[in-house]
């Protein structure tokens, strides 16, 4: 070989990047990814709770001549797994931040269910001190209800 070709081979070698091995453990969660992770799932446990609310009862009005149309917007409940997968890429990411925006857009509805109500219809052979069959604070159409 030349050195004209020795020299042109050196430079292709040089331009083409090499792989970066990673280091470290590749399993383990950062305190990023687990911040990143929680604020994700706060991000979309609103907008489900935001969707529960408003969108979907105008999505089922609408569908009502032909129900199984309704199904295609429960697509939105498996957006924050995908992205949740996609950005931290991590074990289980995907199941933390769905799981969490689930509990999330069920806090609101628990305001109600949490405190202790004595009044209403109690199950037959049931304490005195147990819960009532249905609290009437949360009926459908009350303020504050879900």
């Amino acid at each position: 070989m030349t050195t004209q070709h020795t020299t042109v081979r050196a430079a292709t070698r040089s331009a083409v990047p090499s792989t970066i091995l990673a280091s470290g453990r590749l399993t383990a969660w950062r305190g990023v990814d687990l911040i990143t992770a929680a604020m994700l799932a706060v991000a979309f446990g609103v907008v489900f709770w935001g969707f529960d609310t408003f969108v979907y009862p105008l999505v089922s009005a609408m569908t009502v001549g032909f129900p199984p149309a309704s199904e295609l917007a429960l697509g939105v409940w498996l957006i924050p797994a995908v992205v949740g997968g996609l950005l931290i890429r991590r074990p289980g990411a995907a199941l933390f931040t769905e799981l969490v925006a689930a509990n999330i857009e069920l806090l609101p509805r628990l305001r109600c269910r949490v405190r202790r109500c004595d009044c209403g219809p109690r199950r037959p052979g049931a304490r005195a001190g147990s819960r009532p069959l249905r609290c009437p604070q949360c009926l459908p159409g009350r303020p504050g209800s879900p």
